[in-house]
């Protein structure tokens, strides 16, 4: 029986690979993206496909888009390194419709048609222009919905979405905790939240109470959980991954022997007279306080001292209302 949240270890960067859409109309332009700056490359009937590639960064990604107009309909492949990802090239005369963010359990009836999505969350199909119903059944919770779909346009139906993951900290201490912070929809009610957190060797996932909080409708919801750290952790950056209904998110953590100044005062527990990296950062004006009594002093936990010039950059950004 599969649990509810599963940890299991990080397949830490190599090649990443996403294509824009499964599906792409004649002369629509195809968009990749890839983490490392060598050029895809495009494989139709086996065969590599020589393309000009316009490249662009987009955040820490490379976007890739070229032009397959006028090239064969069908199915095409995208490699770059090891990684390859199938993608289906169709004639304007076609409607697309796209399903996305659907629970691994759920089933989905186009007219009804039953089909079954799987781990992905995702689906598309080729239906025939013209008005369709959509259903999607989770548990004892249903959705229905009425598309019409007109030919060379693509409808993008979004079930659940997942907009993000936060730490409370960006830098964490070995043996230390840290919190992440989801947000997430969903069109369909649900009794709890279904995700899988991916943690590096190590790691473990201490509190996550929320998990089995029900989910409302049509809301925007937030959910935290802990993390705690190994003592032997060596210093690096690393990457927990979070899936919910097919969809992925990551946050970066930086564990370091010594943090920031920043980081202790914006974490700093005054009755417990220390850092608390689970709870969020903030300059509040108890720690102003507790910052202006160590004035001179080492601050804890980092290998700086709170001198004059540092006190008082971090009273006008308190001031600034900035963080707090």
């Amino acid at each position: 029986m599969k649990a509810l949240f599963v940890v299991a270890l990080v397949m830490m960067a190599g090649w990443a690979l996403e294509v824009a859409h499964p599906v792409f109309f004649d002369c629509e332009p195809l968009v990749v993206w890839t983490g490392a700056d060598d050029p895809p490359t495009l494989y139709f009937c086996g065969r590599p496909w020589p393309v000009a590639w316009q490249k662009a960064q987009e955040g820490g990604r490379t976007r890739w888009e070229t032009s397959l107009c006028g090239a064969p309909l069908g199915v095409w492949t995208v490699r770059v390194g090891p990684q390859s990802s199938a993608f289906l090239r169709v004639s304007r005369e076609a409607s697309v419709l796209e399903i996305v963010g659907v629970p691994p359990t759920a089933r989905l009836f186009l007219d009804q048609s039953a089909y079954i999505v799987g781990e992905t969350g995702a689906a598309f199909f080729l239906p025939r222009p013209g008005f369709h119903i959509i259903v999607v059944e989770h548990l004892c919770y249903r959705l229905e919905q009425g598309l019409d779909l007109r030919a060379g346009e693509r409808t993008l139906l979004k079930i659940s979405e997942f907009w993000d993951l936060q730490s409370s900290s960006v830098q964490v201490l070995p043996g230390h905790r840290v919190s992440l912070h989801m947000r997430v929809r969903s069109v369909l009610s649900l009794p709890y939240l279904e995700a899988e957190v991916d943690l590096p060797p190590g790691w473990r996932l201490v509190q996550f109470a929320e998990a089995l909080a029900p989910v409302p409708a049509a809301r925007v919801i937030a959910r935290s959980f802990v993390v705690e750290v190994p003592q032997d952790a060596a210093e690096a950056v690393y990457r927990i991954r979070v899936r919910w209904h097919g969809q992925e998110r990551t946050a970066d953590l930086a564990v370091v022997r010594a943090l920031s100044p920043w980081v202790v005062v914006g974490h700093w527990d005054v009755q417990r007279n220390e850092v608390d990296l689970a709870k969020p950062f903030a300059l509040t004006y108890e720690r102003m306080l507790w910052a202006a009594s160590i004035l001179g002093q080492p601050i804890p936990y980092s290998t700086a001292i709170m001198t004059p010039e540092l006190l008082q950059a971090i009273l006008e950004r308190w001031a600034s209302g900035e963080a707090g």
